[in-house]
């Protein structure tokens, strides 16, 4: 029987995995290249890939996938699912605020999945990105992740990535039930820090004061106030909450090159043979010195 728990799940998890940096067509991120037209559209999420052209059929190819493969994992059967949809609407344009050129750099994407169960039961979940960037071949570099960096005419915090804005966004974000399962949800309540993503064999955690936590196979808990380390989870934080990359800062003078990329950002090859993502500095392609 269809749980509620459980397709919610397969709905939070597919946005979550769609609107990630690693969604990559060619190499850019793939919501950049669905920019800028058009402001509306709706993508059938049952069915089979057609092996599409462009972007947009690469978006829905992998929008298919993404969404088959939740619900599989959950235990449930295609069978189970009626109808479902993954509706695309671009709102405003981000202006940059340079008085001599006035022009759009981003936009507000909002992303609506519903799916509609036999029996009728209907389920949907949203997600609102408040800036994309299109895609710029003269500046953007195989890096799935660099869209994160770009500057959208705003100041960026400066290399101190502890503040009471940042402790307010985390809090919210906790308040929201931001676990993706029960053993999120379990280390959420023992530890009262923000549920990142698994790295290697241990569970990576950010706390509201700005501490990175290390949860390992066994329950020991290992933290750091590093300034690389907080600003590597900071990174991965923002791909899983769109919301807290506003408190990424931007390169300065005290910022180093991460030696072990050449400042590329980029590490090894993917499956598609497009460049993979640093893991050491998540593809910055720079870094902080340890405190």
């Amino acid at each position: 029987m269809t749980t509620r728990r459980a397709i919610k799940g397969v709905l939070h998890d597919f946005l979550g995995s769609f609107t990630s940096r690693n969604s990559d067509y060619r190499g850019y991120w793939l919501l950049g290249q669905l920019l800028p037209e058009p402001e509306q559209r709706e993508l059938d999420l049952i069915g089979r890939p057609t092996g599409g052209g462009g972007a947009w059929g690469f978006a829905r190819d992998l929008a298919l996938r993404l969404f088959q493969e939740q619900v599989l994992a959950t235990g449930l059967g295609l069978e189970d699912v009626d109808a479902a949809t993954l509706e695309w609407c671009r709102g405003d344009g981000v202006m940059s605020l340079s008085k001599k050129n006035p022009r759009v750099i981003g936009y507000r994407v909002r992303l609506r999945v519903r799916a509609t169960m036999v029996g009728g039961r209907c389920f949907e979940r949203h997600v609102t990105l408040d800036y994309v960037s299109p895609r710029d071949p003269r500046r953007d570099r195989r890096s799935t992740r660099s869209m994160l960096f770009r500057d959208v005419g705003e100041s960026r915090p400066s290399l101190s990535l502890a503040s009471d804005a940042l402790r307010a966004a985390i809090e919210e974000l906790l308040a929201g039930d931001p676990c993706r399962d029960a053993e999120e949800r379990e280390m959420v309540q023992r530890h009262g820090a923000l549920p990142v993503c698994w790295d290697l064999f241990s569970f990576v955690m950010l706390r509201p004061d700005g501490e990175k936590l290390i949860v390992d196979d066994d329950g020991n808990v290992t933290g750091s106030r590093s300034s690389a380390d907080v600003l590597r989870t900071l990174v991965l934080a923002a791909e899983r909450y769109p919301s807290l990359r506003w408190f990424l800062p931007e390169r300065n003078a005290e910022a180093v090159e991460y030696r072990h990329c050449g400042g590329s950002g980029e590490w090894g090859k993917r499956s598609d043979g497009s460049a993979g993502t640093c893991p050491g500095c998540a593809g910055l392609g720079w870094t902080l010195p340890d405190d």
